[in-house]
C-alpha cells in the first residue's frame, strides 16, 4: 500500500511533529467517490497543466496544487486530490521515499488554502512552520 502525503511541520515548544495531508485518488473516482467532501480537497498533479475535475466531480472550490517530481516513475495520477482537512503525524522512524516539493507558484495556493482549512478551528496554534517536499510513505 503507498501512502502519499505532503508534510506540514508543525514545531511545539522543542517537539518536532510532522503533520502530513494525504493525497488519495479515491479508487480513481477523485472527489466524485460518495461520501468525499469536495470542499476539503484540491487538484494536485506532477504534469506542466493542472488536469480538470474529473466525470462527475463537481467543481473544486480549492485551487490545484503542482508537483515538481525529482523522477519520472513518481507521477501523480489525474485524480490525485489533496486533503486539506484529514492530517496524519509521521514518525521519524517510518520510511519515506522523497518523490519532489510543492512547484514554487504553487506554494502560497497549498499553505493559503492549507491555513483557511483550520483557521476557523483554531486560530491561535502558535508557530506553524510547513516543509514544501512531498514524501511517498511505503508500508512494509
Amino acid at each position: 500500500m503507498r501512502v502519499s502525503t505532503i508534510p506540514t511541520n508543525i514545531t511545539l515548544p522543542a517537539i518536532p511533529i510532522n503533520i502530513h495531508s494525504p493525497i488519495f485518488t479515491y479508487g480513481w473516482q477523485g472527489t466524485a467517490k460518495p461520501g468525499v467532501k469536495g470542499n476539503d480537497h484540491a487538484i494536485i498533479y506532477t504534469s506542466s497543466h493542472a488536469p480538470k475535475e474529473l466525470e462527475g466531480e463537481k467543481k473544486l472550490l480549492k485551487r490545484p496544487v503542482r508537483v515538481n517530481n525529482i523522477s519520472d516513475k513518481e507521477k501523480l495520477d489525474k485524480a490525485s486530490r489533496v486533503n486539506y482537512s484529514k492530517v496524519y503525524t509521521i514518525e521519524h522512524n517510518i520510511r519515506v521515499c522523497f518523490i519532489g516539493e510543492i512547484h514554487k507558484d504553487s506554494k502560497a495556493i497549498f499553505f493559503t488554502d492549507f491555513k483557511r482549512t483550520f483557521e476557523k478551528d483554531d486560530e491561535s496554534e502558535g508557530d506553524t512552520r510547513v516543509q514544501e517536499d512531498i514524501k511517498v510513505q511505503r508500508e512494509s
